[in-house]
């Protein structure tokens, strides 16, 4: 959906069990570079949901740490700290902005892509 030189952000298909986006951000930070993946998703389903909380969450957060892992490696870089991971659920709030960010992101591909 968006790619620029520091970010680039992947948005899901309609009817895939994971609704939300993938964003890779990095920053330069002196003589180092900060590689970020932040993900914004949830189950589309019950059934969904259910999947993610016995098996999927442990699958994902090892796909994106080996992520991280791999582009450290392909950099010639080093994460002295090793891997960094947080998660936080967002509130009502956070979720709609973010539900409306994506949207946004997605009319203004189809927008450009019009023309």
């Amino acid at each position: 959906q968006e790619v620029t030189p520091v970010k680039a952000t992947l948005v899901t298909l309609e009817g895939h069990p994971l609704a939300g986006a993938v964003r890779f951000l990095s920053e330069q930070r002196g003589d180092k570079v900060r590689f970020e993946t932040q993900v914004y998703d949830r189950p589309a389903s019950l059934p969904d949901w259910f999947v993610m909380k016995t098996i999927g969450e442990p699958l994902q957060q090892r796909t994106w740490e080996s992520l991280v892992e791999r582009m450290v490696e392909e950099s010639g870089g080093s994460a002295a700290k090793g891997i960094e991971h947080t998660e936080e659920d967002l509130s009502e709030d956070q979720g709609i902005r973010i539900e409306d960010w994506i949207r946004d992101l997605v009319m203004e591909r189809k927008r450009k892509g019009s023309h």
